[in-house]
């Protein structure tokens, strides 16, 4: 990804504008020094992606977190609504019982 700049090719491009060696030349440099000092070297952009990459995966392994501790809460909310369920089906049937019994005396 290093941007290369053909400094020769800029050169001559100028010489053939008629512009004399010192500023074609000067100006060649100056598009080389431009281009190096602005654009990001090819070791930059992958220290940014590898960076980026433990970024995500830390992201991820905390999204994963999260949706496990829903999951559980969603589980546990699960049972508990049985246990209540199963509770007043027992209450009814002591309370249908208990009339069956008042009544039957």
């Amino acid at each position: 990804m290093d941007a290369v700049i053909d400094t020769l090719q800029i050169y001559k491009r100028l010489k053939d504008a008629n512009l004399n060696d010192d500023v074609a030349n000067e100006i060649a440099e100056v598009f080389k020094d431009i281009t190096e000092s602005v654009l990001p070297k090819k070791a930059d952009v992958d220290r940014v992606q590898f960076v980026l990459k433990i970024d995500i995966e830390k992201v991820k392994a905390e999204l994963r977190a999260e949706i496990d501790k829903v999951q559980l809460s969603i589980e546990r909310s699960k049972v508990d609504t049985i246990k209540w369920v199963a509770a007043m089906l027992a209450a009814q049937a002591g309370v249908i019982a208990a009339l069956v019994w008042l009544l039957s005396n």
